[in-house]
């Protein structure tokens, strides 16, 4: 069953409106039908053609969501992927700083412990990539929020829908000093 449909609507004097043929509409409805079957009115048109219109680019902004959220689950997998690649450096960036810190000693250490000093003290690709894995989680929390706000003010709650964007902002803006390197999660 299609999502959109479009129908023809005339309005009784007492001012209800009903579904009816097109030779009897006053104008032309687009309904959305939701996940509970119940069909709701998006748009009303003066014509049949601006209805069709207006239905051809609610169809056409679903096709490129169900893309963009496509996009995003691809992005997501990639993202756990890279996260764990992380982890796994991190955890080897540790160890080698607790044997370091040790300093086992020994013929086998003494060769090589100025690579390690070295691995130790220019982490810079490592600490990027762990700030950019926490500013991505951020930035999640910050379209969540916005998310939330936009729902929010749809139901015309519009305190709480203002509470959420300035959480977004504020989230999106450390999101911006955690890719900078200035805020806390540098020491993670």
């Amino acid at each position: 069953m299609e999502k959109y449909r479009i129908s023809g609507v005339q309005v009784d004097a007492r001012g209800y409106c009903t579904d009816c043929t097109d030779d009897k509409a006053q104008y032309w409805s687009v309904y959305a039908q939701k996940e509970n079957g119940q069909s709701q009115c998006v748009f009303d048109c003066r014509d049949k053609l601006s209805a069709h219109s207006a239905m051809t680019h609610l169809i056409a902004f679903d096709s490129l969501l169900r893309q963009v959220n496509s996009l995003t689950k691809q992005l997501e997998d990639s993202s756990k992927s890279y996260s764990q690649l992380l982890a796994e450096n991190v955890q080897q960036y540790q160890l080698l700083k607790k044997i370091y810190n040790s300093k086992p000693g020994g013929v086998y250490f003494n060769k090589f412990e100025a690579e390690v000093k070295s691995v130790l003290s220019e982490n810079v690709h490592t600490d990027s990539v762990e700030r950019e894995c926490m500013a991505r989680g951020v930035d999640m929390f910050a379209a969540k929020q916005r998310d939330i706000a936009k729902e929010q003010e749809m139901a015309r709650q519009f305190e709480f829908s203002r509470h959420c964007s300035i959480s977004a902002d504020e989230s999106a803006e450390f999101a911006a000093e955690l890719r900078a390197g200035n805020k806390e999660g540098d020491d993670v």
